[in-house]
């Protein structure tokens, strides 16, 4: 981000899913920060975040008052958004957001033992076409790691289709048995705890 874009001021940042502030540690270290907002619903980041002076809110319609944002974060989030096209377009018209910092994992059921829980898979191709729809020139971009033919191999996919299976078999097996329903969650709560070890809470997200 310092290599690409040449901030003259103190900028306000606003971040999404900030965790415990490993990202935004980064950028208070820098000296460029007015002031960093950060939107995240796990509660247990509280503490370490507030020890970064971060602005803590849980929802970003909490924010009720009249801010411009000079970058938005969104690191491993945008995977996880039904709408991205709205949801970006939406931020920017609220909080006049002059610049946008994304980071997603790139058509990763290619390459993941497990299929996790992403609403989109990416890549570039993708990634500038959704730039360019919610009116943002594109600064740079580029893949990051191992090509996917490298890492994508015959074991990997029958490892794969064994996850899946095993996935199926528990569905059935709690279709007869409704063990989910004792322990208070749903067929999709229960599988994703059994399989991905996902919190109530972590499931929610």
């Amino acid at each position: 981000i310092k290599e690409n874009i040449k901030f003259e001021s103190k900028i306000n940042v606003l971040e999404f899913g900030s965790g415990y502030g490993h990202l935004a540690n980064y950028f208070l270290k820098s000296n460029i920060v007015r002031n960093y907002y950060s939107i995240e619903s796990d509660e247990r980041c509280y503490q370490t975040l507030k020890k970064l002076n971060l602005i803590i809110y849980k929802n970003v319609d909490d924010i009720n008052f009249k801010i411009n944002f000079d970058i938005l974060i969104l690191s491993h989030i945008l995977e996880h958004i039904t709408d991205p096209i709205n949801f970006i377009i939406s931020l920017k018209k609220k909080y006049n957001i002059k610049y946008i910092f994304i980071d997603v994992p790139c058509e990763d059921f290619k390459y993941k033992e497990f299929d996790e829980p992403h609403l989109f898979f990416y890549n570039i191709n993708s990634l500038k076409k959704l730039s360019n729809i919610c009116g943002y020139k594109v600064e740079k971009i580029q893949y990051y790691g191992d090509e996917i033919e490298k890492i994508n191999d015959k074991q990997l996919f029958y490892k794969k289709l064994f996850n899946k299976l095993k996935i199926y078999v528990l569905l059935f097996y709690l279709f007869l048995t409704s063990l989910n329903k004792k322990v208070n969650m749903t067929k999709l709560e229960y599988i994703m705890n059994k399989n991905y070890k996902a919190d109530k809470l972590n499931l929610s997200k």
